[in-house]
Order: C-alpha cells, then structure tokens, then sequence
C-alpha cells in the first residue's frame, strides 16, 4: 500500500472495520430472517423493496456525490445506510423491522459511487485494479471469520449470535466511517465537482445526470458495457438463498458452510499476489478469464449431490476466483473508460440501470427457489454466461499496453 495515494491507502486500511462483521452479516442475512420466522416470499419482497430504495437513491447518486463531494457523501450515506439498519438488525423480529432497516440500507447505494471515486480517482489508473481488488480482498478476507460465528451459531443458535454480531457491528462502521472521514480528503475532481455545482440545485444536476444516462444508452458501442455491468450485479443480486440452499436441500451443516466463506478468501487472497503477473495482460482479457470461471463453478455447483462436500468445495474455489477477479476488473474498465468531466454522474448512471434491472430479483429469486430451487442456481449460471459473452464483444487493449489508461471508448469496444 505504500506507493499508493493517502485515500486509496486509508480505504483500504480500515476497511476490515467493516468487513469483520460486515461480510459475516450479508452472508447469513436470508437464515437469519428465515430463522426468526419469515417466509421466502416474505424475504423476496423485503429484498426487492430494498433494491427499489436502492435504486430511487442511485439516480441521485452521482448529483449528490458531485454536490457534497465524494468525502461527505460516503460519511452520511454510510452511517445513514450501514450504522442505523445495523441496530435495527440487531432487534429485528418480524417482517416491518426487517422492511425499515432494509429501506435505510438502500440509502448506502449512494456510496457505491461516492467511496469508488474516493478510494480510485486520485490513483493512476494501471494501479485502479490493485486498489479494486484490494478492497474486494479485505472484504473477503474477513470471511476467514465465519467458522468461528458457525461456531458460536452451533452453540447458542443462529438468532442470538448474529444479533450481538449485528450490534458490534454497528459500533465498528460508526468508527470506521467518522475515521475514514477524517483521515482522506476530497479528490481533485470532486473539488472542481462542488465547485462547478456548488450554486446548481440539485433538481438541475439530477437532469443532468438523467441526460448523461440517456446519451450513454444511446451509444450502441457502449452496450456490451453496460450489459456486462447489469448480468453481472443481477448475478450477484439473485443469489439470496444460497445459505438456506446448503442447509434445508444438501443437508449441510451450519458449521461446515461456515467454511464456505473462509474458502472464498483464501482463494480471493491468491488472485491477489497474482495480480501482479496481469499486468502484462489487458482488462478485458482478464475479465473473460473470470466470467468463464464464474459459469464453470456455478454449473457444477448444480451437480453437487446431498451433502456432496467435496464438489460443493471445488465449486466454490472457481466461483470465489471468477467474482474477485470479474468485479475488481469490471469496475477498473468502467472507471477509465469514463471522461473526468461527469465520470461520477456517469458511473451514478451506470449503477442506476443495473439496479434498476434488478429491482424485481429478490422476489423473482423466491418464486424461482419455491418452485424448484435449482432453477434459481441455473439463472445465476445463464447469467454469468452471458457476461463471457458480453466480454467477448469486447475490444482488447494491446499486449504492450497491459492494464494502461484508456483513453476514449473507441479504444474499448468492437463494433456491435
């Protein structure tokens, strides 16, 4: 970290503050609400109104992150969307507790832009997918953790224990995001960003966004972009029944999924000391390699039998290597693609149509899962399949050039 810019560095620094209790939390999210008593469909719907929220908030993403600068809209948005639902989660018992603090995480969507530009924009951009992956990395490194809460979830149940989890939590982000705050500064863009708008409503800067999106959806070599952008978040997104999965149909043990995630982050840890070595090789050549890997795990996570281990171990690893790899790649072809002028509104915009497209998927996932729950792992497994195709369209930069700035989109993508 040391040859990296001071946000880059202190982003990543204490990110473990979150990912401690963070990754613990999403990870067993849907059993924790299954188990104190919620339906799937109930859970479809508190996850669909969720992304609903998150997309209302995401269109204004990039007129609020332009308007308050990257550094006070990560602050707010964080304590709004991580720290207040936290507590909630902490005494949620039923189904509207679990719908309000649900409806407060949507707010963070907004730092989905605010804390990308923060930790990045400042950096050079051959060194945007060390700082990418580095975040995803700490994230999944905290998933070395979750054996010890399967642990404790065997011993004193999965309710009492994801509830003192749930209250640290909320206790860690609050030190995390007032820390962050005070330790970075505002990025060179984002200060001729708030002086630009600084006297523009914000009902002016959201129009100006609206029209950045509908310019950007206009350009037919920009759509592979964008489809690889939405099939990959929706993949993510679809993906909430996992856990109940492993436990009710393959009959596995709290404990033994408890290691599903410590395999996530060995194997993300891996990735990581290699990236050094695709370097030498382009962006988009990386994140075919990566979509390949995630359609190859999820297809043979579809075979793993009943209580089928040592296949559920192997599918994992290639999943687990494809997501590290595809999401700390993605974001680097997006973010030096766009122009420094309006890059946050574009990426705001960007984000707002993959949410947008996964607003139904929560809901959707419970129809699929109550109707046959392999159906939902074979659309997790088409859609990762699809974005290999998407990255196929894609133009790849020169060998020479390995990860190098791109600078106009001409450079990226092949004729449709």
């Amino acid at each position: 970290m040391k040859d990296l810019p001071s946000n880059a560095r202190y982003c990543v620094l204490l990110e473990p503050l979150w990912a401690l209790t963070g990754t613990v939390v999403l990870y067993y999210a849907t059993l924790y609400m299954k188990t104190v008593g919620l339906s799937n469909l109930s859970i479809g719907v508190i996850l669909s109104a969720n992304l609903y929220a998150a997309f209302l908030c995401q269109i204004i993403a990039g007129a609020v992150t332009d308007r308050l600068g990257r550094r006070m809209t990560s602050l707010v948005f964080d304590l709004i969307g991580w720290v207040l639902p936290m507590v909630l989660w902490a005494i949620a018992g039923d189904f509207w507790i679990f719908l309000v603090a649900a409806l407060f995480n949507a707010c963070g969507s907004i730092v989905n832009t605010s804390f990308s530009l923060l930790a990045t924009e400042d950096t050079p951009e051959p060194d945007q997918p060390r700082v990418f992956a580095a975040i995803k990395l700490v994230a999944m490194g905290a998933g070395l953790l979750t054996p010890v809460a399967g642990v404790l979830m065997d011993r004193h149940g999965v309710v009492p224990t994801l509830r003192i989890i749930y209250a640290v939590g909320a206790v860690m982000m609050f030190v995390l995001f007032v820390w962050r705050h005070r330790l970075t500064e505002e990025t060179a863009a984002g200060k001729a960003a708030m002086k630009q708008r600084g006297s523009v409503g914000m009902r002016h800067s959201l129009a100006t966004n609206l029209r950045l999106f509908w310019q950007l959806s206009r350009q037919r070599r920009m759509w592979p972009l964008i489809g690889l952008y939405i099939v990959t978040s929706l993949a993510v997104t679809i993906n909430v029944f996992q856990v109940i999965y492993l436990a009710e149909v393959l009959a596995i043990g709290a404990g033994t999924i408890s290691w599903i995630p410590a395999l996530a982050a060995a194997v993300a840890l891996l990735c990581f000391l290699v990236l050094p070595r695709l370097r030498e090789r382009s962006a988009v050549s990386t994140a075919r390699a990566a979509l390949v890997l995630c359609a190859a795990g999820w297809l043979l996570f579809l075979f793993v039998p009943k209580q089928g281990v040592v296949l559920l171990l192997l599918s994992s690893t290639l999943t687990a290597a494809g997501v590290f790899l595809t999401e700390s790649y993605r974001d680097t072809l997006v973010v030096s693609t766009l122009d420094d002028n309006g890059r946050a509104a574009m990426f705001g915009a960007l984000q707002s149509v993959a949410t947008m497209m996964a607003i139904p998927s929560g809901y959707v996932a419970a129809l699929l899962y109550n109707a046959r729950p392999q159906m939902l792992f074979v659309v997790i497994f088409l859609l990762y399949t699809a974005g290999a195709v998407f990255a196929w369209v894609l133009k790849p930069t020169s060998a020479s050039s390995g990860n190098a700035p791109l600078n106009s989109s001409e450079q990226v993508w092949s004729g449709a």
